[in-house]
This record gives C-alpha cells, sequence and structure tokens, in this order.
C-alpha cells in the first residue's frame, strides 16, 4: 500500500527526498505534504545557509558549494519528474527558511509534470496546521 509522506522543517526535506527519489522503491509514496521545507542551500536570497555551522553544513559535513555534487543531490529540486503529487505550506513570514524555497520548488515541480499545491500563508515557521484554512488546504489535496 502506498504511503503519505510528510514532514515539517528539516522532516519536510526528508519526505520530499522519500517521495521525489522512491528511496526503497519507486512507487511506495503516493504524495508529499511538506511544511515550510529547506530546499536549497545555494539560493540566492538565503546566504546564511552557505556559513559553517549552518544545519546544511551538519547535514552535508561541509559548507554547500555551487559545483558541489552532494550540495546538488541534497536539492529536492534535482530529483523532481516522478509525477508524484506534492502540498508545499509555507509561512509568508518565515525568517527561518525564505517562503521563495516553496515557490520555486513548486516552479520546477511543475515544469515537470508533478500535480502541485502550494499555500502560501500568514505565519512564520512554526505553522499552525490546526488553523481551519490548513485543514481545508490539505483535506482538498488528499481528496484529490
Amino acid at each position: 500500500m502506498p504511503l503519505l509522506a510528510a514532514g515539517r522543517s528539516s522532516g519536510a526535506h526528508l519526505a520530499l527526498h522519500l517521495g521525489l527519489r522512491g528511496i526503497d522503491a519507486p512507487g511506495d509514496v503516493a504524495a508529499v505534504i511538506a511544511c515550510s521545507p529547506p530546499l536549497d542551500p545555494m539560493a540566492a536570497d538565503w546566504p546564511e545557509a552557505r556559513v559553517p555551522g549552518n544545519p546544511w553544513a551538519r547535514l552535508l559535513g561541509h559548507v554547500p558549494a555551487a559545483g558541489d555534487d552532494a550540495t546538488a543531490d541534497v536539492t529536492p529540486a534535482n530529483h523532481v519528474g516522478s509525477g508524484l503529487p506534492v502540498l508545499l505550506l509555507h509561512g509568508a513570514d518565515d525568517t527561518v527558511v525564505p517562503p521563495t524555497q516553496a515557490l520555486d520548488l513548486a516552479n520546477a515541480l511543475l515544469a515537470s509534470g508533478h500535480p502541485v499545491t502550494t499555500y502560501l500563508m500568514p505565519g512564520g515557521h512554526d505553522l499552525d496546521l490546526t488553523r481551519d484554512d490548513v485543514r481545508q488546504v490539505i483535506a482538498s489535496f488528499l481528496a484529490g
């Protein structure tokens, strides 16, 4: 039976990798819900992602760098094309992960043929998933 992979922040990053890459077996994941996911350490509007000690450096074992294979591999946009449905939720006032992370991935997913729902909402990094509008977006995506 296919799974729904979902997560928040770094967990959302992992859920996207699980779904987009088919880590165990392609097709095991039916859809992904990603809340406030960090997605691209090389994004121009996120220079603090490229300083020593940041979470990306801890994940990679070194500071992310252009042309680095590990940096490219950790970026979910480099693994699109499976057609997996994805819901991206992000707070417009997020100061931890720029909201452009979700918008840029949404564009890459759409260009590669994925069904994508993106909901940019008021709020910061720790989204309130119990809000009626958020619950409606999630329910609509799951009914999909």
